[in-house]
Parts: C-alpha cells; structure tokens; sequence
C-alpha cells in the first residue's frame, strides 16, 4: 500500500517504521524531562554553570543526592519549578534523575 504525503508516495512499511520511530523519540525525550518534584540530574553546559550548579540548587531549596554520571554533573532531589529556572540562566541542564541515567547515589 502506498499512501500520499507532500505530493510524493510512500510506502507503507516506511510510513509506519517513521511513526514508531517518532513514538520512540517522543519516549526518550519524556524520560530524559525532569519531574515536577523528584530526582533530578544537574549537568553545566558553561562554566559559569558549573562554578554555580551547587550553590543555586541548594538555594532552591535543592537536596544533593550524590555526583552525577557527567564530570561536574549532580542528582538532586527537589522542585524543578523551584530550581530550574535559576540553573538555566547560568547554563545548566536538568533531567530526569532515573536510576539508569543516574546510576546509584554516592
């Protein structure tokens, strides 16, 4: 079967190997999107982010879970509405603090 899509025919194995494959992505990016309240892995993009990635987090009203899988990264626990916005000023990324991501507290 092949279907139409922007003037151009597409098979129909393709048409649903891309869907799944976007199913996929929007999976991953979900898992990888910091909870509301939760584990949460703080990575610097800058230096200014990773000279000021504890010292914010912890003003939020962040706990320190342990270091992060990353060089200068970190898990913590708290509310992402709380601590993300000052981070992301200052270059850094927070993620969702899952243990696979995370690995174990140390």
């Amino acid at each position: 079967m092949d279907v139409m899509i922007f003037g151009s025919r597409v098979d129909g194995v393709a048409l649903v190997a891309g869907q799944v494959m976007l199913v996929a992505i929007g999976l991953l990016v979900l898992g990888l999107f910091p909870p509301a309240v939760g584990r949460m892995l703080l990575v610097p993009v800058t230096d200014r982010g990773r000279a000021h990635i504890l010292s914010h987090a912890l003003t939020a009203g962040a706990a320190l879970v342990g270091r992060g899988p990353i060089d200068g990264s970190y898990v913590v626990y708290g509310e992402r509405s709380r601590i993300a916005p000052t981070l992301y000023d200052d270059g850094v990324m927070a993620l969702a603090g899952s243990a696979p991501l995370c690995g174990t507290a140390s």
